[in-house]
């Protein structure tokens, strides 16, 4: 099996509550990934990052990097676990790679390789635990790990070297979704521009982004996801 998981930012752009699904309001900052050869072995992660501002050729290069990630270890056919990547990571993608076109080509196929057989934990959960309280059509991937006795990393902003300007601008102690897309991930892309690699906030990027992907694969075993019951 393999895992993914997108970071991305809002940098021209802030999407509407009902606009999650256009790409016109995200930019691809960083791919975590994670692979498991077999169940029960652990899980070989890793997290790829843009390589400089926001031209679209660094796009495609990040699309190109971790697509060729996973062809790597690809032995036949494995299933790719996401969390509401229906609703938004395999969205972006894919429309990424569509208007990259000519001028910076996507490696031919790897995109629709990457979800050839998608396996979206998100919507399982939203069946598996229909009995619980949550709002919408499936419960945050934070809350569905608890419930499946899965451990989440938290990624405290005090056990990272971050500007405290940086971290003064997003409100709580620990990183969220939202704090990615509306202020760290551009902060780290625009000083990798400029030419400071920002160690300290790539670290809390990593963290944070690894424990979006690593978990998936006990919450899929907890559901059966593995057994070829995911709702694709």
């Amino acid at each position: 099996m393999f895992a993914l998981d997108i970071e991305t930012s809002s940098p021209f752009r802030s999407p509407g509550y009902d606009e999650f699904e256009d790409t016109d309001c995200f930019e691809l900052v960083a791919v975590a990934l994670g692979h498991r050869p077999t169940p029960g072995d652990p899980a070989e992660t890793t997290v790829l990052f843009r390589r400089g501002g926001w031209d679209p050729a660094h796009t495609a290069d990040l699309i190109n990097r971790s697509c060729a990630w996973v062809d790597q270890r690809r032995n036949g056919e494995a299933p790719l676990l996401t969390y509401n990547g229906s609703g938004f990571d395999a969205i972006h993608l894919c429309e990424w790679a569509g208007r990259l076109g000519d001028d910076h080509p996507i490696l031919p196929g790897a995109v629709r390789r990457l979800f050839t057989d998608h396996r979206d934990v998100a919507r399982v959960a939203g069946y598996y635990f229909r009995d619980r309280p949550f709002g919408g059509r499936f419960p945050k991937f934070e809350r569905a790990c608890e419930w499946a006795g899965v451990d989440v990393p938290e990624t405290r902003y005090a056990a990272f070297d971050v500007d405290q300007t940086l971290a003064a601008r997003v409100d709580g102690d620990c990183v969220e979704g939202r704090h990615v897309g509306e202020v760290l991930g551009e902060a780290y892309v625009e000083g990798v521009a400029a030419g400071d690699p920002l160690t300290g906030l790539r670290s809390l990027l990593v963290h944070y982004a690894t424990g979006d992907v690593e978990p998936l694969f006990s919450l899929a075993d907890a559901m059966g996801v593995g057994s070829g019951d995911a709702t694709r």
